[in-house]
């Protein structure tokens, strides 16, 4: 696969304030949609909800992004990385003492 086919994806997004809200539609991205109390925050919101609405979509499958309309910005993806997972003697060493103990506490329980 190419890098270019693994980098995250980006559409164009228009922000209209309500209030103290300010909202953010994707116009590729049919129902994706969020706000947030601040510019910043909405753009913020944006990269996430984009990264949601992405992820249920094979990367060759997601629509092509159009032109940018007058008044757009640009919006990356944001992706949360998984947390590594814990090596499997830090894990044992915990769980074996403290499955011990329950073990002994329900010996009487039957």
């Amino acid at each position: 696969m190419s890098p270019i086919a693994c980098a995250p994806p980006r559409y164009f997004a228009s922000l209209t304030r309500e209030g103290p809200w300010w909202c953010v539609d994707f116009r590729d991205c049919p129902g994706c949609l969020t706000s947030g109390r601040g510019r910043a925050e909405a753009l913020r919101m944006a990269a996430d909800a984009l990264a949601t609405w992405c992820a249920g979509i094979p990367p060759l499958r997601l629509p092509k992004p159009t032109v940018a309309a007058p008044g757009e910005v640009l919006v990356t993806a944001r992706f949360n990385t998984p947390p590594r997972p814990l090596p499997p003697a830090s894990g044992t060493r915990f769980l074996t003492p403290l499955a011990a103990r329950w073990m002994e506490q329900a010996k009487g329980w039957r």
